[in-house]
């Protein structure tokens, strides 16, 4: 029977016998076999399988992949420079699977009608012995690209079909199973023959000194492009992984024969560079082509070079001036200590808390406890009276003498337990603690502190909350005080910098007994004006005590580096002018960012028309930018940085305050 591949194979055996001559008497048959494994994907569906039965009204499809055998045995020939033709002989299984789903009306045992769904499954394998002439091009010396046009004889075919129960669950068939073997055997309306197109790389892997034997890995894939089957359409794609040995013959005796003839190309490409000292050549590259041309071996060998000559230094000089920042903007050649006194107002939150330790119904020794004698002359200003104290530690002194002060107010305190006897009776002793010390140390009547003892859950924190509905109570501590500042001048610093090659980095140090306090670092071109700001590194009170200089280093592109002379700083007293009377102010507010039952209200910190000069932000990991927007100008600082409001804190009250902002209006004196 005449098909349509056929003038292809016509084509290709003409091709094979065609060829030029030489092509036979210069490169003799080089062989091949390889051997692997292959995915195979049905690619069609079908309804009806000839020689297999099945239900009406279902269609078949491809329930997923298999991985079959394959072995290749060919040989091939040059045809031209790199194009090879030849051809192999292949023994391949094809496994595909399919899958059907049907509903269909059955009797129950009680004589009524269902619908049961059934899935039928189908498997096959045809096994076929193929004959597949193919072309083979190398466009690299070890890389091979093939394609190639099998035809596959069936030679042996099996198949298993199966249904199962899949609804409802109870149902089964008459022996009690679910599935059922509804058919096997031979498939009877197999293909005879099988026409394809396959396409394949491997790369040579030489495994002797000779080059005549290469280990040969192999990815390809084969795509049917008839059916298997002579009454459905029945194709298949493959993805075919193999490994394999490509034998060519030994051509040493065929080379003694020829004359070779070698030319020689160079290139040289001359180079300056400041890292040698004298002239230098180097080979970069040295590539062989080498083809046949009749009883002549053509050698062209391609070679580059670089000579590297030295190159004579560039100039390469830096230096830095300072120039100081005064109170008006100008620059000045000195470095002043400014003094300034400070009238100081801050607003400060109190968080409504008391943390206890563990499982204790004991106030923490972190808590500032008084005695009635200290209670009766203790007020609210002395919260900042030691440094070493946070004001979060005099809550209940705070809580005690505002009840004192204001005898219409009440306190709840408020406790959860952790769900047991035990933690219920925990927290019931904590409330009774902090209600005994309000009311025995600042002599507050037992009936205005109210106590709520609350069922809480699991590892319930140890918190015991202090709540006042009017807010009285809860109202922010308000403390005013005068101060004397020093302020540390900023520095402008204004590099010079020549180089012939050009900068390629910078750095410029602030350095303070033998450490470096702050550095500016850059690339390619310096600025011509650089600011630091001294009091954000330097300690005013060691200021006298170190010296401190600036220094400068410079690294060119060539690698040469240099660094200036040190510029010293040196920090002179305040005058009589800026150590006079006039008074500067500033008022601070502290909003606290956390859980809203802990927060204060923002009326209380600013009231109706807050002003400020400035805003600093102190974020946490888990929230940044939530600032009460005023209009001022607003600095984040890096997570975790030094605060005052955070000084003296200990954990865990010290996790409270991750996220606060300060906000300053400041009127300093002219």
């Amino acid at each position: 029977m005449f098909h349509w591949y056929s003038p292809l194979i016509i084509i290709v055996l003409l091709l094979v016998f065609a060829s030029p001559h030489r092509c036979w008497g210069q490169d003799q048959l080089v062989t091949q076999g390889s051997l692997g494994a292959a995915v195979v994907i049905p690619i069609e569906s079908f309804s009806t399988f000839g020689g297999i039965s099945a239900p009406d009204s279902i269609d078949y499809t491809n329930s997923g992949v298999t991985v079959q055998p394959w072995i290749v045995l060919g040989a091939d020939m040059l045809f031209s420079k790199k194009l090879r033709i030849g051809l192999s002989l292949g023994y391949r299984q094809y496994g595909m699977d399919f899958s059907a789903s049907e509903s269909a009306p059955i009797a129950t045992a009680d004589g009524g009608i269902t619908t049961a769904l059934f899935s039928h499954s189908l498997s096959t394998t045809f096994t076929g012995l193929s004959l597949e002439p193919y072309l083979r091009f190398e466009p690299l010396s070890r890389l091979g690209l093939s394609v190639s046009f099998p035809v596959s004889g069936v030679v042996k075919t099996d198949y298993t079909q199966t249904v199962q129960i899949t609804d409802p669950d109870s149902l089964t068939f008459v022996d009690g199973s679910k599935t059922q073997i509804t058919g096997n055997g031979v498939v009877e309306s197999s293909s005879v023959i099988v026409p394809g197109v396959g396409f394949k790389a491997d790369y040579m892997i030489a495994l002797n000194s000779n080059n005549s034997i290469y280990l040969t890995p192999s990815v390809g894939m084969l795509y049917q492009l008839g059916s298997w089957s002579s009454e459905s359409s029945l194709r298949s794609f493959s993805f075919e992984f193999g490994i394999g040995v490509r034998v060519e013959p030994l051509k040493e005796e065929v080379y003694e024969l020829r004359v070779r003839d070698t030319t020689y190309t160079r290139d040289t490409v001359v180079m300056l560079s400041a890292e040698v000292s004298a002239p230098t050549t180097e080979l970069v590259s040295n590539e062989v082509e080498e083809f046949a041309d009749r009883d002549t071996i053509r050698v062209i060998v391609h070679q580059r070079y670089h000579l590297v000559l030295p190159r004579p230094p560039e100039v390469l000089r830096a230096s830095i001036a300072l120039a100081f920042e005064t109170e008006n903007g100008t620059l000045s050649p000195e470095a002043r200590l400014r003094l300034d006194k400070i009238h100081r107002t801050r607003v400060i939150p109190i968080l409504p808390v008391v943390i206890f330790d563990g499982a204790s119904a004991l106030v923490p020794d972190r808590y500032v406890k008084l005695t009635k004698a200290e209670a009766r002359q203790w007020n609210e200003r002395k919260v900042f009276a030691d440094s070493k104290v946070h004001w979060q530690y005099h809550v209940l002194n705070i809580m005690g003498s505002r009840m004192r002060d204001s005898a219409s107010t009440a306190l709840n305190l408020i406790c959860f337990d952790d769900g047991t006897d035990v933690g219920r009776t925990t927290s019931e002793a904590r409330l009774n603690t902090v209600k005994e010390y309000i009311c025995n140390i600042f002599s507050i009547d037992r009936a205005r502190v109210r106590t709520e003892n609350r069922r809480g859950q699991a590892a319930q924190q140890p918190w015991l909350f202090l709540q006042d509905t009017t807010r009285r109570l809860l109202q922010p501590v308000t403390v005013s005080d005068t101060t004397n500042e020093m302020t540390l001048p900023k520095v402008r610093i204004e590099p010079e910098v020549v180089s012939g090659a050009g900068v390629r980095s910078w750095e410029v140090s602030m350095v303070q007994h033998d450490s470096v306090v702050h550095t500016i670092s850059g690339k390619g071109d310096v600025p011509a004006g650089l600011v630091w700001d001294m009091n954000l590194d330097v300690d005013e009170d060691d200021v006298f005590s170190y010296p401190m200089s600036v220094i400068m280093k410079v690294e060119d592109r060539d690698g040469a580096r240099t660094q200036s002379a040190p510029s010293q700083i040196t920090l002179l007293g305040p005058t009589t002018t800026d150590m006079s009377d006039i008074t500067g102010q500033r008022h601070v507010v502290l909003r606290w960012i956390g859980a809203d039952y802990l927060h204060t209200p923002d009326i209380e910190l600013f009231g109706l028309n807050p002003v400020f000069t400035r805003i600093d932000v102190y974020p946490s990991l888990s929230r940044h930018d939530d600032f009460f927007v005023v209009n001022a100008p607003a600095v984040v600082h890096p997570i975790g940085a030094d605060a005052w409001f955070r000084d003296s804190l200990r954990f865990p009250e010290r996790e409270l305050y991750q996220h606060a902002e300060v906000y300053t209006n400041e009127k300093r004196r002219p």
